[in-house]
């Protein structure tokens, strides 16, 4: 065996795809709208969602966004009828209407663009992950 299998095999490192990074960002101009600290929980994704976000490219960030994003859930359909989506009763796909449409509802271009930054980060995406030591 390797030496780097063995670290690996005796290591704690976790499955990334199944305990993802997490961290907590607050939307400055809705804290000031409301009153009250409005934070997202923000998860890294998959490459899988990653992928599927791309096939969407005009609305990449509100895909990610969406995809990365615990809390608020921009999946509950309340929130799209409080923002006047959607009507009482009625479910996403109604209309056209996507939870993605409610993340353009409720953020900014340049929030979306920045949430979708941090979850990109937490995915791996827009830093240093990895270093050069040996070159031939």
């Amino acid at each position: 065996m390797s030496e780097v299998l063995d670290v690996l095999l005796a290591g704690t490192a976790r499955n990334v795809t199944k305990e993802p990074e997490t961290a907590v960002v607050e939307i400055p101009r809705l804290t000031k709208q409301y009153g009250q600290p409005v934070e997202f929980k923000l998860r890294g994704i998959t490459f899988e969602q990653i992928r599927e976000a791309a096939e969407h490219r005009e609305q990449y960030d509100q895909t990610v966004v969406v995809a990365g994003t615990l809390e608020p859930l921009l999946n509950d359909a309340r929130l799209a009828v409080k923002f006047g989506l959607l009507k009482d009763g009625e479910k996403w796909g109604d209309h056209g209407v996507l939870p993605v449409d409610l993340a353009a509802a409720l953020l900014l271009p340049g929030e979306l663009a920045e949430l979708r930054m941090h979850i990109e980060r937490l995915s791996g995406y827009l830093r240093d992950t990895t270093k050069i030591v040996k070159k031939n």
